[in-house]
């Protein structure tokens, strides 16, 4: 977690049952978003380039600055790391 989310109580729980759900242990990581614009995606999944020393490139197909409420989240895609 970054060190200025707003955390609600009902994600703790919700991750906390799939936790409990998983049979092999799993990193999950998740989007950033724009706290004062919660609809407002930063960026769904990224990576590195460590050929130019880059990190933060968004992966190909990942939201990337996207309004949530003109866009759908079922993509799924692979991310390199996750720094949230």
């Amino acid at each position: 977690m970054d060190d200025d989310i707003l955390l609600e109580p009902d994600t703790v729980i919700r991750v906390a049952a799939f936790a409990h759900c998983t049979v092999t242990p799993a990193t999950i990581g998740a989007q950033m978003l724009y706290l004062i614009h919660p609809d407002h995606l930063h960026v769904g999944a990224e990576d590195a380039d460590l050929k130019i020393r880059q990190a933060g490139v968004p992966v190909k197909d990942a939201l990337f600055r996207s309004d949530l409420t003109r866009q759908h989240q079922e993509i799924r895609v692979d991310a390199g790391y996750n720094g949230w």
